[in-house]
């Protein structure tokens, strides 16, 4: 354990926020200018003249000359400092759900390949309450309050089209802020978080019945780069399977601890969405979670958030022990996702042709193409 404890040092700079410290900032904040909205509805109408499919689009299908640069510049510089960016004004007004759909995926093609988020091979997250039924019903289909949790990407990014009646309240916390606060306080628990543990896969591999993996919650890469990976509900939820090795009394008081800062207000703070808000996570460094919901009743006055998970040009190097989570831990490599699912062929042609078209290496296409 000394040989381990001479190795503790913390993160610092601006990744290491407090919540009541930047709540009030512009600095995470951008405004799109009246050009850069028109530009992004010329690029709708360019794209909708082409006919082409969504999986078979590219950026020249959906041009933004100038906007697709800014955003790239922007979310290229938010990681390893804030990890967090809201883009306010994407043009929705007037345009339908599908057609929301489409300027999403236009602005997606420019930020990173989009990854499966279920075993549906879901790439644009519905997050509204439908109220659906049965015991794998994930959070994001109801109004409840979401724990604070990161996920399987290197970034989460959101579009708002409706909010909420009340409530609904994004909440973000910095795991390098509390990382460091445990660095000074509790030593002893951080280490813990160090050490790889069983956390449960979003879903079971539906082949092998495989449903947990390990990670740490805390990790340095080999070139010096902090990266968590938070999600204390699927800790607990691994040690309730009978094949999991069982977390130490030190362990379970680390994780409980780590839960416990990301819920002080000390350090989160929370935002509300505006139709056309684009919020940009950098789940490396920036825990987020959701306070309920008081939606209306009519369906079409429901709260809307669509949702993303990327995999980047702009990834950073990760841990050594977070292989098996993510296939690569190697930087701009296409890593992620819900990996239990079978990849069409369709898919796999957008992944490369993205992948390349961004710089990035495109990791191997999954268990099954179709």
């Amino acid at each position: 354990m000394s040989d381990t404890m001479t190795q503790l040092r913390k993160v610092g700079g601006k990744a290491a926020w407090r919540g009541p410290d930047i709540t009030n900032s512009d600095e995470w904040k951008y405004h799109l200018s009246e050009p850069q909205r028109a530009e992004i509805l010329a690029g709708l109408r360019h794209y909708q003249k082409t006919g082409v499919a969504q999986l078979d689009a590219t950026q020249a299908d959906f041009p933004l000359p100038t906007v697709g640069p800014t955003l790239q510049k922007l979310m290229r510089d938010m990681d390893r400092q804030l990890g967090i960016l809201l883009v306010r004004g994407v043009p929705l007004e007037g345009l339908s759900e599908p057609e929301i759909h489409q300027v999403y995926w236009g602005i997606g093609l420019y930020l990173g390949v989009v990854l499966a988020q279920s075993q549906h091979a879901e790439l644009i997250g519905d997050i509204r309450a439908r109220g659906t039924p049965g015991s794998d019903a994930r959070g994001y289909t109801s109004g409840k309050s979401q724990s604070f949790h990161t996920d399987e990407c290197d970034v989460v990014l959101l579009l708002c089209r409706q909010r909420a009646k009340a409530g609904g309240a994004s909440k973000l916390a910095s795991t390098a802020a509390i990382h460091d606060y445990m660095v000074e306080t509790r030593p002893d628990l951080v280490q813990e978080l160090y050490k790889a543990h069983p956390i449960a896969w979003v879903m079971a591999d539906p082949v092998s019945g495989e449903d947990w993996f390990t990670t740490p919650f805390f990790g340095f890469s080999r070139d010096g780069s902090f990266a968590s990976r938070y999600s204390y509900n699927r800790t607990l939820k691994a040690q309730s399977f009978p094949d999991t090795p069982k977390l130490t009394p030190l362990q379970r008081e680390a994780v409980e601890y780590a839960f416990e800062l990301a819920n002080d207000p000390s350090f989160y703070f929370e935002m509300y969405f505006e139709p056309g808000d684009l919020q940009f996570v950098v789940n490396y460094q920036v825990v987020h979670g959701r306070s309920q919901v008081i939606d209306y009743d009519e369906v079409e006055l429901k709260r809307h958030v669509m949702r993303m998970w990327l995999s980047t040009p702009y990834g950073r190097q990760l841990p050594e022990t977070w292989k098996q989570a993510y296939t690569s831990i190697e930087p701009a490599s296409v890593r992620g996702g819900v990996p239990w699912w079978w990849f069409t062929k369709q898919f796999g042609d957008y992944r490369k042709r993205t992948a390349v078209a961004l710089g990035m290496v495109a990791t191997p296409d999954g268990p099954k193409t179709q």
